[in-house]
């Protein structure tokens, strides 16, 4: 297992300057958000990234001249929101990350599994939380069966046409929060789609990040470690050692209005000490 950070805080130092700083920390890998920030903001160049094949080399090598290597592409969108055009854009930036995914010679691309209204002509998505009344099954019912799985069926299959791997986040906002959601998405997707384990959501829900690895064993593309804490890195990285994941760790934590990468490395370095102990 390797650790990184997430690199959506470039822009505030140059891209080599934040470079350094991760590798300096001890760092080994970062991960890439391929989908805008706050403002629209696109401080690697990625629709260049996208378009020029020299812009690319070029990018690689910087990151490798500093002995880091991208652990993922990560895309947070809702695929279906019920403004047709929020929903075209957020399904284009989708597949462009894993079209990115794949020039870059990234593997995993981490999405947001999304969050469909509850009927047609709706204008906000519904987020429900429980199969019952009736009303709420035949809700679930539509969200999976009607938007979900047809989509994500598809997604997988273009993902992993170009080799690379699709990995939904377990987020309480979103359809998949839980076990039994990667399962159920996996289950009709196939191998290339599987989950991005975010330890500090689980815990907010109640949930045990070791015993969702354990059930999910084979099936975790990445984990990130933000508002892990003292003694649930070492149970998690237990866990996933004894199924076999050998993957990155990532950190997320910082001012994404500012985009400055300090705080991120902190978290990340403190993730390392408290492993090693």
């Amino acid at each position: 297992m390797e650790l990184g950070v997430y690199a959506q805080y470039f822009g505030a130092p140059p891209l080599d300057e934040a470079l350094e700083a991760i590798r300096s920390a001890g760092l080994e890998a970062i991960v890439v958000v391929a989908s805008p920030l706050r403002g629209g903001k696109d401080p690697l160049g990625l629709l260049r990234l996208a378009r020029d094949a020299s812009e690319r080399r070029s990018f690689l090598r910087r990151i490798s001249a500093h002995g880091l290597e991208i652990a993922a592409l990560a895309c947070r969108d809702n695929p279906f929101h019920p403004d047709p055009g929020r929903r075209r854009a957020a399904r284009a930036r989708g597949e462009g990350a894993i079209r990115l995914a794949s020039l870059l010679g990234v593997g995993t691309v981490i999405q947001s599994s999304g969050r469909p209204a509850d009927h047609l002509g709706a204008r906000h998505p519904n987020w429900v939380t429980y199969s019952w009344p009736p009303d709420a099954f035949r809700i679930l019912d539509r969200q999976w069966h009607g938007k979900a799985l047809p989509f994500w069926r598809e997604r997988a299959r273009f993902a992993a046409g170009r080799g690379v791997r699709v990995a939904v986040e377990l987020d309480p906002a979103f359809l998949v929060y839980d076990v039994a959601g990667v399962l159920r998405l996996r289950a009709v997707a196939g191998e290339a789609m599987g989950s991005a384990i975010d330890v500090g959501r689980l815990l907010r829900q109640g949930m045990d990040p070791s015993a969702v690895a354990v059930a999910l064993e084979g099936a975790v593309f990445h984990v990130h470690a933000g508002g892990a804490r003292e003694g649930v890195p070492r149970r998690l990285v237990a866990a996933l050692a004894a199924t076999g994941f050998d993957g990155f760790v990532s950190f997320d934590e910082g001012d994404l209005a500012r985009c400055e990468p300090e705080p991120a490395i902190r978290g990340a370095v403190r993730l390392g000490s408290l492993l090693a102990r």
